[in-house]
């Protein structure tokens, strides 16, 4: 049977999770040792603690939590939704938890769970050669050794090896099955769900995380995969539930909030999506990635003036940041500047880029200055890369459209689609596409799914009735 306390560190990939205590700390406790606001950290002794009420909970070495503040000789976090006191003697957290664990290692050197933990430590640190170091020092006979399987498949996915992440996933699940261990059946899916996604198998991927949920697994971090998942498909209202119960276990992960607020973006909830970016920018107003989200809320509301203020903040923070350079250049594209537009384009051309974000903001700049074969290169290192986004083949479709390829604008259009199934500039593409290979019926069914999407959206209403009108 897979070793239980081994299991319960595989939590490491949940932002939110369960507590434990057993000691006290000494009041001259390096700093360095203690996890900030936010941070996740590793409980690695069997502890109890004392639940809202009194009650007591017994709670596995290997478990995580999400810190909250520190109250003296304790850390204070959350735990599937509950906010308890941890001792900070029993919590590991980021550089100064590895050398706590390798000290407890020197002492213990054949307690093999505490090798797993410290690879879940070096995990998130991005340290996978030594994280798989101490996975591969787990000897066969020991009883975490099941274990090794599910850490070795983590590490792969962390590493964007996913086809390696659901193969050793899948035979880690065979074990668990095996041994009818539940609770390392619902980790398994949860881990392997995010993997089959990246393999383009979408569906494969909800009946994982729904699995786990059906397992008993209810945290944060499954109700957010489930909230992007269904995103994917479409499934707005039933995304924003899972996002609403992953905020309600963990209401100070970021990473949901950042969901919300670009969930209410996709269904143009401007001001929903401020108020839900006011309380993430709560701890700090001038982290990159809440000015990025407020420079191009504010873009998206066609208050240009205060997108381009943000994203002017945002590159004095970081003067590469590719977003903002391409928030200035599609408010410059809409106001007609031409000259600061291009200008913003030498600049972009001149980065050398390493991620598919990246390539794929900057061929949205350059497609706007009408640099229409830098930007289609672009694209195609993005998707490359892994990159995965509708907007990108949607404006690969309006490319191919300007040059009358008709068949490759379908093409485009139903992979933004596939991503995207409320992009109704996607379908409008489609429709236009459509037309012209002589679909008309195909063509005003598109047209009318954008419309369903967006009613005031005029393109496709022109399109619609000019079509009729050419055809009665």
């Amino acid at each position: 049977m897979l070793r239980q306390v081994s299991l319960q560190s595989l939590r490491g990939l949940a932002v939110a999770a369960a507590l434990a205590v057993a000691s006290t700390v000494s009041s001259a406790q390096n700093a360095a040792d203690r996890p900030q606001r936010g941070d996740a950290f590793l409980i690695y002794r069997e502890t109890r603690v004392a639940l809202p009420g009194g009650k007591m909970r017994l709670l596995a070495a290997g478990t995580w939590g999400r810190a909250v503040a520190i109250e003296g000789p304790t850390v204070v976090g959350i735990v599937n939704g509950a906010k308890l006191s941890v001792p900070l003697a029993n919590v590991a957290c980021g550089r100064s938890g590895v050398a706590r664990l390798s000290a407890e290692i020197r002492d213990r050197p054949t307690d093999w769970s505490l090798y797993l933990y410290r690879a879940d430590l070096r995990r998130k640190l991005k340290d996978y050669d030594a994280a798989l170091e101490d996975v591969a020092a787990i000897p066969e006979d020991a009883s975490e050794y099941p274990s090794r399987m599910v850490y070795l498949g983590v590490i792969k996915r962390d590493q964007e090896n996913w086809q390696g992440a659901v193969d050793d996933l899948s035979a880690a699940l065979e074990l668990a099955t095996a041994a009818r261990d539940r609770r390392a059946m619902a980790y398994i899916h949860l881990y392997r769900g995010p993997a089959y996604y990246r393999l383009d198998k979408l569906d494969a991927a909800i009946d994982d995380i729904d699995e786990a949920i059906k397992l008993g697994y209810d945290d944060a971090e499954v109700h957010l995969w489930r909230g992007k998942l269904l995103v994917q498909k479409g499934q707005t209202d039933l995304a924003f539930e899972a996002f609403k119960k992953a905020k309600e276990l963990d209401p100070y992960d970021k990473e949901v909030r950042a969901a919300l607020v670009q969930l209410y973006e996709r269904l143009n909830l401007y001001g929903l999506a401020t108020d839900e970016l006011n309380e993430l920018a709560k701890d700090d107003t001038n982290e990159p990635a809440v000015l990025w989200t407020q420079a191009r809320i504010h873009y998206k509301s066609k208050r240009y003036d205060e997108a381009l203020a943000v994203a002017e903040k945002l590159l004095e923070i970081e003067p590469d940041h590719v977003g903002a350079r391409v928030c200035q250049a599609r408010i410059y594209f809409a106001k007609g500047d031409k000259r600061s537009l291009e200008r913003i384009a030498l600049r972009l051309m001149a980065l050398k880029l390493d991620n598919g974000g990246d390539f794929a903001q900057r061929g949205f700049c350059l497609d706007a200055c009408g640099l229409t074969v830098d930007a289609m290169k672009d694209f195609d290192q993005a998707i490359a890369l892994g990159y995965r986004d509708s907007s990108v083949h949607t404006c690969r479709a309006q490319i191919h459209a300007r040059r009358s390829e008709w068949e490759k604008v379908v093409a485009e259009a139903t992979a933004a689609i596939k991503l995207d199934a409320r992009n109704k500039d996607a379908y409008y593409a489609r429709g236009v596409g459509l037309l012209w290979l002589k679909k008309t019926d195909e063509g005003v069914a598109d047209f009318d799914r954008a419309i369903r999407i967006e009613p005031n959206f005029v393109r496709a209403l022109v399109a619609r009735a000019l079509t009729f009108a050419n055809t009665n």
